[in-house]
């Protein structure tokens, strides 16, 4: 091997090495968002028996409007 490909094979070692922290990293931040997104959302149930009657319409409005795009899971979901 002559120098020039022993440096290209260093480098190509090193960059991707460093690509491959960039996409943890990455990983890492977009679970610590779930996590966050999901510790935010209320109990249903508690919600439902606090509001009552008014928590049904606000319900049957989201499900009718569909925001999330949840489609036919809509009814079901706590979002």
């Amino acid at each position: 091997m002559n120098l020039f490909s022993l440096l290209t094979a260093g480098l190509n070692r090193y960059f991707r090495g460093r690509a491959d922290e960039t996409q943890l990293r990455r990983e890492l931040l977009a679970h610590r968002r779930r996590q966050l997104l999901h510790q935010n959302i209320p109990d249903v149930y508690a919600a439902r028996t606090a509001f009552g009657a008014r928590f049904e319409e606000l319900q049957a409005l989201l499900v009718a409007h569909d925001p999330a795009h949840l489609q036919k899971l809509a009814a079901g979901s706590p979002y």
